[in-house]
């Protein structure tokens, strides 16, 4: 399929989903909604979104140790910001390939190491993102009576199993079959070399230890959006929605989840019996402040520095 007719199949998903949001909910209901936003729980938010974006920077950094260990905090912030802001603009995470390709140009780094770094920073996020909806499952599911710990228990015991077999499988080279591996040799290995932080331990607890912070800083910044619209979520009740928003990420469509992350919020507030408009309400301010936030910056980043429109340029003529 065409990159222009993926692009409408984007849209055309995130439509579909504004549809069935608009059919539940009434637009008067999110502008009073929004009416209500106490700003100081908006600029907590944006503090807490803040230290995340941080610390994801700081985690790729010790992902890429692997690949070049003597890039600088500094040029990873600036690609970082600018391929955020690119995937709030741009349909299918494109963002995520052009920063890999900023900081090759600058450092001369393989396109295809770097893009690795990036796959697992996803892989790990992608774990992450399915044990909160699980956790926060079961802490709604157990509140209701619905679920038991021995219930739980086998169902996190699965879901460990497959994660940890596929880290397994992919560090043995086995999830790429041999005749792909033998048509892209030289590419592929760069590519896997940018998972060589699986083969240190120490450096690998302190990824998933920052995994821990990132995500802990998101699910305050997400409460505090909430909590700015005059509601407050349960440790619980939080985790679930964040697993939900997450899978929703997941589903192909338009720039910065339009469409898809309202229906994500709406959904979890209909599960927990409160109101869908409030929940669609908080769902465009994350879109505006957070991913608003990001965006802004790293335009402010490309206008600003004379480097990264040099490299973009560069990129353009390749």
């Amino acid at each position: 399929m065409k990159y222009q007719n993926k692009a409408y199949l984007g849209l055309a998903i995130s439509l579909m989903f504004i549809l069935v949001v608009l059919r539940q909910v009434d637009l008067a209901d999110i502008g009073r909604a929004v009416q209500r936003t106490n700003v100081f729980w908006l600029l907590a938010a944006l503090v807490f979104y803040s230290g995340e974006i941080m610390v994801r920077i700081l985690r790729w950094k010790r992902i890429m140790a692997s690949v070049d260990s003597t890039i600088r905090y500094s040029s990873l912030q600036n690609s970082f910001c600018v391929g955020a802001a690119a995937n709030n603009i741009l349909p299918f995470r494109l963002g995520d390939v052009l920063r890999a390709h900023l900081i090759g140009m600058q450092g001369n780094i393989s396109r295809y190491a770097l893009m690795g770094t990036i796959v697992l920073e996803k892989l790990i996020d992608v774990a992450a993102v399915l044990l909160l909806a699980f956790c926060g499952a079961f802490g709604v599911l157990s509140r209701l009576g619905a679920m038991t710990k021995v219930g739980f228990a086998i169902l996190m015991g699965g879901v460990s199993i497959v994660i940890l077999g596929g880290i397994y499988l992919l560090v043995q080279n086995r999830f790429i079959s041999n005749k792909l591996v033998a048509f892209f040799q030289e590419r592929f290995g760069h590519f896997k070399n940018g998972f060589g932080i699986l083969l240190m331990p120490k450096s690998l607890s302190v990824v998933l230890a920052e995994t821990v912070l990132i995500w802990a800083l998101n699910i305050l910044a997400i409460w505090a959006i909430i909590k700015a619209l005059g509601v407050t979520l349960s440790i619980p009740e939080m985790l679930l929605l964040e697993g939900v928003s997450g899978l929703a990420a997941a589903i192909p469509s338009a720039p910065a989840g339009i469409g898809t992350l309202q229906y994500a919020f709406m959904l979890t507030f209909g599960i927990l019996q409160l109101d869908k408009s409030v929940g669609v309400a908080a769902s465009l301010l994350v879109q505006g402040v957070l991913l608003g936030g990001i965006t802004l910056t790293g335009v402010l980043i490309v206008a600003l520095d004379s480097d990264t429109r040099q490299a973009l340029g560069r990129i353009r003529h390749e």
